[in-house]
């Protein structure tokens, strides 16, 4: 903004103020700047700084924000939780979850196409500083063959694991939106069928994947002490179940909601005990928590009434590393629809007791810090998810 010799001037004039000259100097000198000014050309060298003295006011107010706070201002990972990554305050990565997501106060549908690609630069550059490599120049959009999977004993940062789930979700995602577009314009079944041409299978394939990998990657850093890789695990295996479910592998989906289900039941059983009913965000925490676990048991019941009657449920993964596949019985055909049942009226229970309980409790002790609008509108979808289990309960025993 200024120029080479103005700066000169000013840290000249702020630091010699109590030598000021006399005010015909004072004139000629001005008078002299601004000549040069005029004529010189208006660049600013790179190893010149302006003087902090020009600024005192606001030099004297940094200092006393020092010491009244004792250090620096916070930087922005400082407000993570313990063990969270760093990128997740990244504004291409928030941004890149509003792609994911949607957003509902401005009207905006989801495109997980756009998630997709944000996500996999950001999986890109994560892989590179794992690697000790510095990102220069711009990143471009990437496929998972550039990336590659981690290498035996290689161990990535939570950067790279959250980055990897993202990336997964948002890549099945993509093709489920695509799939439901046509479906809605030309009407069909709600999950995908052996001869479908116009899904992507390489896609689906590659986020199952990307899902299967940030869930190795969750695991070690679990054992390493991390909570909060702990607390992502529920949610990337959900998606796995969600991506069986679209594929049509209901059994494998039902599985993969168990074991979901099983990390939220020990989380709630952990957060019940130091849940303070007085304390509105402890209870907001407590009522997503326990939110899941309806959710859970009910996607679970909604996968065993989508299995095939009369067959048993069994769940099986094809595992390159072992030469058998992972077999597991999940419900014979005799049980098929009590266990569904039993999964629906654990999930309705859970909703009238704890989670609009919950709710009622928060609505009437109001607070600036939660939203309590959003939270009705998750708990309104929560509700139709576990009555749309339960119709189909009904039907299924009207069938039979």
């Amino acid at each position: 903004m200024f120029g080479g010799s103005t700066i000169q001037y000013l840290s000249q004039f702020a630091d010699n103020v109590h030598q000021r000259p006399a005010p015909e100097a004072q004139h000629a000198s001005t008078h002299h700047h601004q000549a040069a000014a005029r004529t010189a050309r208006p660049t600013r060298p790179v190893e010149q700084k302006a003087s902090p003295t020009i600024f005192p006011a606001m030099a004297r107010t940094k200092q006393r924000r020092r010491e009244s706070t004792g250090s620096k201002a916070p930087r922005p990972q400082e407000h993570l939780p313990p063990g969270a990554p760093r990128i997740a305050l990244d504004p291409r990565f928030i941004l890149a979850r509003s792609y994911l997501l949607g957003d509902e106060e401005f009207e905006l549908e989801p495109i997980p196409d756009m998630a997709r690609e944000v996500f996999g630069v950001l999986l890109q550059q994560c892989r590179m500083q794992d690697a000790g490599i510095k990102p220069r120049g711009r990143l471009n959009v990437v496929k998972i063959q550039d990336i590659g999977p981690p290498s035996e004993g290689e161990v990535p940062s939570m950067d790279s694991a959250l980055c990897w789930a993202e990336y997964g979700n948002a890549m099945f995602r993509a093709v489920e939106k695509k799939f439901n577009d046509v479906t809605k314009a030309e009407g069909g079944t709600d999950s995908i069928e052996e001869d479908d041409s116009d899904i992507d299978e390489e896609d689906v394939e590659l986020a199952l994947e990307l899902m299967d990998t940030s869930w190795k990657i969750f695991l070690h850093h679990v054992n390493e002490g991390n909570e909060w890789a702990l607390e992502q695990i529920p949610r990337n295996i959900r998606c796995i179940g969600d991506l069986y479910s679209f594929r049509g592998e209901f059994p494998n989906a039902a599985h993969s909601y168990l074991m979901a289900l099983e990390y939220c039941n020990k989380a709630w059983e952990k957060m019940k005990e130091s849940c303070d009913p007085k304390d509105t965000l402890s209870t907001l925490e407590a009522l997503r928590c326990k939110g899941q676990v309806v959710e859970l048991n009910a996607l679970v019941a909604r996968a065993l009434l989508a299995c095939p009657p009369g067959e048993d449920v069994v769940c099986q993964y094809n595992n390159e590393d072992e030469e058998d596949p992972f077999v597991d019985v999940i419900a014979t055909s005799a049980q098929r629809l009590s266990d569904a049942k039993s999964f629906y009226l654990m999930a309705r229970s859970d909703l009238e007791k704890e989670v609009i309980i919950r709710h009622e409790m928060m609505a009437n002790a109001p607070s600036d810090k939660v939203d309590l609008s959003r939270v009705t509108k998750e708990i309104l979808l929560l509700t139709k998810i576990v009555n749309s289990v339960g119709n189909s309960i009904k039907e299924t025993k009207d069938q039979s």
